[in-house]
């Protein structure tokens, strides 16, 4: 009996729910400046630059011969994998900063993800809220879940679209 609990227990900690909260879709950063699109790929969370207010370029990046690439299409959220039904772990891409952090993805509400970074392994996060949005006209098909499950990354020549409405 007591084997039988601790297997019950091993697998509790490891299993993730077949029926998982979808974070797919696309989001508002909370200072409302850009737009992520998500998709889950082979079971792990991606995320694309897909809108921005206004047009940037990666100039912080570490690598000088990525800091000429558009942030719009860029990958911030960096294959997290499931922890529980609606929390992913991984990394994530900060370009304001050119620094990738420790990061958690947590699904709260159908139409809110919270999203922490974290440096020095979990002592220093920051976290936002991000809402969920339907993606602006113009950007409709520039990146879908399945470019970004096929490519991760892809859409660096999506085109600008500026000003929320």
């Amino acid at each position: 009996m007591r084997q039988l609990f601790l297997l019950l227990a091993v697998l509790t900690i490891f299993a993730v729910p077949a029926d998982a909260a979808d974070p797919a879709g696309e989001w508002r950063v909370e200072d409302g400046e850009a737009h992520i699109r998500t998709a889950v790929c082979g079971g792990r969370l991606w995320g694309v630059v897909s809108w921005e207010r206004e047009a940037g370029t990666d100039e912080k990046n570490p690598d000088p011969s990525l800091r000429s690439r558009p942030t719009l299409g860029l990958p911030v959220l960096l294959g997290l994998t499931p922890m529980t039904a609606n929390r992913w772990a991984g990394s994530i891409y900060n370009a304001e900063n050119g620094k990738t952090y420790q990061a958690t993805v947590t699904l709260k509400q159908a139409e809110e993800l919270e999203v922490e970074g974290c440096v020095l392994r979990g002592w220093v996060c920051s976290s936002e809220t991000w809402t969920r949005v339907r993606p602006a006209p113009s950007s409709v098909g520039s990146v879908s879940g399945v470019d970004l499950c096929l490519r991760p990354g892809v859409g660096a020549g999506l085109p600008h679209q500026g000003g929320l409405k």
